[in-house]
């Protein structure tokens, strides 16, 4: 089905560049492993060197998500008509995890309280290893 072409006469896209070096105090060194790889320890050293300049731009924990406040993005709608699923109730083995994980996502900005009247529910999926 195809999809209807967005109007693009409120779109603006802000762009900014920079050549200085933009790294944060906050940031450990970052550490790669370059395997079997046949480069020169020489060469891994400048590598490593080069990214570690740049190392704001790389996620250093799972909850370290990257953000822009020079762009807005919206979402068209075919019908606005609000929609709220039921919430589907959470094994109590998982509630304890899932209530961290949101708090977490909470605090590091990641999701925020909301009350949309829109809503779905969230669905628990185990990772293969069991977690």
């Amino acid at each position: 089905m195809p999809y209807p072409e967005p109007d693009k006469s409120d779109q603006k896209v802000l762009a900014a560049c920079s050549s200085q070096q933009q790294t944060s105090p906050s940031n450990p060194p970052l550490s790669f492993d370059f395997g079997t790889s046949p480069l020169s320890e020489e060469w891994k050293g400048r590598i490593t060197n080069k990214l570690n300049t740049y190392s704001d731009v790389f996620s250093h924990h799972d909850l370290d998500f990257g953000h822009t406040q020079q762009i807005r993005h919206h979402i068209n709608l075919k019908d606005e008509t609000p929609f709220k699923q039921k919430s589907r109730p959470i094994h109590p083995h998982d509630y304890e995890a899932v209530r961290k994980h949101l708090e977490a996502l909470l605090e590091t900005g990641i999701i925020r309280e909301s009350e949309s009247p829109f809503a779905s529910p969230i669905v628990v999926v185990r990772k293969k290893n069991g977690e």
